[in-house]
């Protein structure tokens, strides 16, 4: 591929203290208003990214993450500016303090000329990296803000996750430092941990605040680098003395669905719509697989937690093009269940579609009633691995031996089994429940390997029906693209409890077979599936 020339500056050879993703230049396109030309150098020294590599099983998965919150990052920052100035743009000079190596700054800089951007932390390396990548003015910053030199005042000063690592003085001092830095019509925006995410089991003391010397930083003091958690009692009264005035907003868990945040603003008065901080959508990927029908499945969950915020629709993008679009209306009840909040319950999305011989990339991208967007990381579940950027979803595979049976039951979780289209599958103790959504539900069976042709294979079930109606077996052909009626079997079930044997013999097995359960909506409880091969006897 030819790299555009804004990105020579970064991609060079040899040794160098960052690494670059270019792979993820297709995935920043595959958006309504797409991110062009967005610099993906990550630092070495990047403690954002190296802690969500310790939080993460594979190095993509951390990727994904480290770029989607700083995406998060902008829509809240975007909203923020909106209310206080109609438009980002109309920020003339923006300070990100504890700007880290650029996890957001990458992201401003599309949005506002960079030469507005000023950038400021503690670690000198990550500033010198930011102005050297972005292009943006650099200040270094000092452990005392008695110490701290900047000689102008900002539009916008944002600061996300520094308040949450201070102790009580700094964490009053450098408020009333960074509230000083304002211009007259400034806006301060800065996050804290609430005592709602307290550690399980300590009890906030009454000052309302509560310090502990950890954190994830390799170097700095965790005496005066630790973790914070605070009241909104606590955060008012610095507010009071650091301005003189009780006016805020306080947007919960406004970044990344975890941290609060407030926004402080130098004279004027707050409008109602500051308290209604808005940063987009969530969600997750809960399965992605290869149907035997050669159709791509996807699916999982979104939602919007903002105040007055709704996913718009979700869509779906494969190489660069967007191949469908859907509103989350499936039932995910445990979904509303996790949030404490029923409006949530029918947030499940999904889509089968048809795709090319060879994808490249498959992207699932989210827009709220706002227009913000931002995409879903991929979800490792059981067995399905999942590589992201050049997305592979294979379908998990076993391998039977003849005269032994293959076991899928609720001891072992069913391991394997996937969703195909027009069903959604949850573990409970009774096996494996199956929500038909029509009269066509479809699961998946793990692809056999080493079948011999010609033999007979068996597959048994036992399952719970929600009424009378018919089982069915269908099998791949080498010489059928997928599944059809011809290459299947069926036996009447009734309503309740059943117990069922399907057999057959194809010459041409594949190894695919697609388990339909009945041919009613409603809930299925499959409580075994055995599939036994053995060989076909010849008689002389």
């Amino acid at each position: 591929m030819k790299l555009r020339k804004s990105h020579r500056v970064y991609q060079r050879q040899g040794p160098l203290p960052y690494h670059t993703h270019p792979e993820f230049d297709s995935v920043f396109r595959c958006r309504t208003r797409p991110l062009l030309d967005v610099n993906t150098a990550i630092h070495n020294d990047d403690e954002m990214f190296l802690n969500a590599e310790k939080l993460h099983e594979t190095r993509k998965t951390a990727l994904w993450e480290y770029f989607a919150g700083g995406l998060q990052m902008l829509n809240l920052v975007r909203d923020v500016a909106r209310k206080k100035c109609d438009s980002l743009m109309n920020i003339q000079s923006f300070l990100d303090f504890a700007s880290g190596h650029g996890r957001f700054t990458r992201f401003l800089v599309k949005e506002l000329p960079r030469e507005r951007v000023w950038i400021s932390d503690i670690y000198e390396n990550a500033v010198k990296f930011q102005q050297q990548q972005f292009g943006v003015h650099g200040i270094v910053s000092v452990p005392d803000p008695d110490n701290y030199q900047c000689g102008r005042r900002f539009d916008f000063v944002f600061v996300a996750s520094l308040f949450s690592h201070l102790p009580e003085a700094m964490f009053k001092k450098w408020l009333r430092k960074l509230y000083g830095l304002l211009a007259p019509e400034g806006v301060l925006v800065f996050s804290v941990h609430d005592q709602a995410v307290l550690p399980q089991g300590v009890a906030m003391p009454a000052t309302g605040f509560f310090f502990l010397p950890l954190s994830e930083s390799r170097s700095l003091d965790k005496n005066q680098y630790g973790s914070t958690w605070v009241t909104e009692d606590f955060v008012r009264n610095v507010i009071v003395e650091s301005t003189g005035r009780a006016v805020y907003a306080r947007g919960r868990r406004a970044l990344w669905n975890f941290q609060d945040v407030y926004v402080v603003a130098n004279g004027e008065q707050l409008s109602p719509s500051d308290y209604r901080m808005a940063w987009g959508s969530e969600g997750c990927i809960d399965q992605c697989a290869i149907l035997p029908s050669s159709q791509l499945l996807l699916s999982g969950w979104a939602v919007d937690l903002s105040p007055g915020g709704a996913v718009a629709e979700v869509q779906l993008w494969i190489d660069g093009k967007m191949i469908a679009r859907a509103e989350p209306n499936i039932s995910r009840p445990d979904i509303a269940l996790h949030f404490n909040n029923e409006a949530l319950a029918t947030s499940g999305w999904r889509f089968a579609s048809s795709v090319p011989a060879s994808i490249g990339t498959v992207v699932v991208n989210l827009v709220n009633n706002l227009g913000m967007e931002n995409f879903l990381q991929f979800y490792k579940r059981g067995t399905s691995g999942f590589i992201v950027s050049d997305v592979t979803c294979p379908s998990p595979s076993v391998t039977q031996t003849a005269g032994k049976s293959l076991i899928f039951a609720p001891g072992i979780g069913f391991e394997g089994i996937q969703e195909a289209v027009n069903a959604t599958m949850s573990r409970t103790a009774d096996g494996l429940r199956i929500h038909a959504l029509s009269e066509d539900p479809q699961i998946i069976l793990p692809t056999l390997e080493g079948v011999m042709p010609g033999n007979k294979l068996a597959v048994h079930a036992q399952l719970v029906s929600p009424g009378p109606t018919e089982f069915q077996i269908f099998y791949g052909a080498s010489a059928v693209g997928g599944f059809d009626e011809a290459h299947s079997a069926r036996k009447p079930i009734q309503k309740g409890d059943n117990d069922v044997v399907v057999e057959f013999t194809e010459p041409g097995f594949n190894g695919k077979i697609r388990l339909d359960p009945g041919m009613l909506p409603g809930d299925y409880i499959l409580k075994l599936v055995e599939v036994r091969t053995t060989p076909t006897l010849s008689v002389p």
